[in-house]
């Protein structure tokens, strides 16, 4: 089991994505994250668009087409991630009440 390398609480996704070999691409995900990576980091999907993960292989046209579920999410080349679930910081109102932002 992989652990995300993210380090603001949140509840992690069981699927986890590796940091991508690609200087580049790498790069952008550190920028992303506002963290330094490494290659054993890993990235759970809740840090994604649901567009960014590709959980379905298609093949075929018409009535010839059929969609197979991937045991394994994989993502989309180019994704980055965009959730930063770490904006749970409670503020209190004029009421002295705590809310949720």
């Amino acid at each position: 089991m992989y652990i995300c390398c993210v380090h603001a609480p949140h509840d992690a996704s069981k699927t986890t994505f590796s940091v991508p070999k690609n200087e580049g691409e790498k790069e952008k995900w550190e920028k992303a994250l506002g963290m330094v990576l490494k290659k054993s980091h890993r990235v759970c999907a809740k840090h994604f668009e649901t567009y960014d993960i590709k959980s379905t292989w298609e093949s075929g046209e018409g009535l010839n087409k059929y969609t197979i579920c991937l045991k394994i999410p994989r993502l989309v080349e180019g994704a980055v991630p965009k959730l930063m679930l770490n904006c749970e910081r409670k503020v209190s109102n004029d009421q002295n009440k705590n809310v949720e932002v």
